[in-house]
């Protein structure tokens, strides 16, 4: 059974190739067309039809003459024109979607024109339809002949693009975590794998292990005239050494030469 008829917003001439695809299968006579017809319109369509004079509905020929001068006039194909010269690919819109649009309005624009001059124009608008340049500029670098070609290339330059995307953005995410400036430590990104949140967060405190800045409160700097030297806020507890500063020891067991004791007067150990 034929699919469904509207009006504009379909190409008559592609639906009557697939009528006619229909009719030949089920063997229909042009009585049986003009029936079949009738019954698979709808919308703006239906309407036309139900205007006709009763002589054109039992006429195939007359018929299908009347809803081609009707739904695919001259001035119609001059619109399509137009629009397809200032067509541009819709947010959202995939690749295959386009061409398969400007394909449909270049056969209702240029009926006169052979197929292969079809392809041709369906080809150009459709590289002229893609908004960014550069992706215009490298697939007529390719010098692509037909509207396929023109797709094929289009989609593997956008693959392309989509993959080397992606690869930038894991090389910026990646070189965030050895971006050691000092940033505050729960500026984590939302979105960042796990591993990746993992080793950011390891390397600002190695940073600020490192520099003495407590990572709970990062604008403080360590008041080392309250430590012996070699005091470190993030070393394991234990005793420390007031005589080289060493942890692991007291004073009494350091194996370094004993400094004046008069130096830690007051400090223990």
């Amino acid at each position: 059974m034929p699919e469904i008829f509207e009006g504009y917003k379909d190409s008559w001439r592609d639906y009557l190739q697939h009528f006619n695809s229909c009719a030949g299968v089920n063997g229909w006579s042009d009585r049986d067309k003009c029936e079949f017809l009738a019954v698979r319109l709808r919308g703006q369509a239906q309407q036309f039809y139900v205007d006709l004079p009763d002589m054109t509905k039992l006429d195939f020929y007359s018929l299908t003459n009347a809803f081609a001068n009707h739904f695919e006039p001259e001035a119609q194909a001059s619109v399509i024109r137009a629009q397809l010269r200032g067509r541009v690919r819709k947010s959202g819109e995939s690749l295959s979607a386009l061409g398969a649009s400007i394909r449909r309005e270049v056969r209702r624009a240029y009926l006169g024109l052979s197929s292969s001059a079809q392809d041709q124009l369906a080809c150009d608008f459709f590289i002229d339809a893609l908004p960014d340049r550069e992706f215009r500029v490298l697939i007529r670098r390719v010098r692509p002949q037909t509207l396929e070609e023109a797709m094929t290339v289009a989609i593997e330059l956008d693959a392309i693009e989509k993959t080397e995307g992606m690869v930038r953005s894991g090389r910026s995410v990646s070189s965030v975590g050895t971006n050691l400036g000092g940033g505050n430590l729960h500026d984590v990104t939302p979105n960042l794998e796990l591993s990746q949140r993992l080793e950011r967060i390891e390397a600002q405190l190695s940073y600020l292990m490192n520099s003495g800045i407590s990572p709970y409160r990062p604008n403080m700097q360590p008041s080392v005239s309250m430590h012996p030297p070699g005091y470190h806020p993030f070393r394991p507890p234990g005793p420390t050494c007031w005589n080289c500063g060493m942890v692991g020891h007291m004073r009494a067991q350091c194996p370094s030469p004993l400094k004046p004791a008069n130096q830690f007067a007051g400090q223990g150990n």
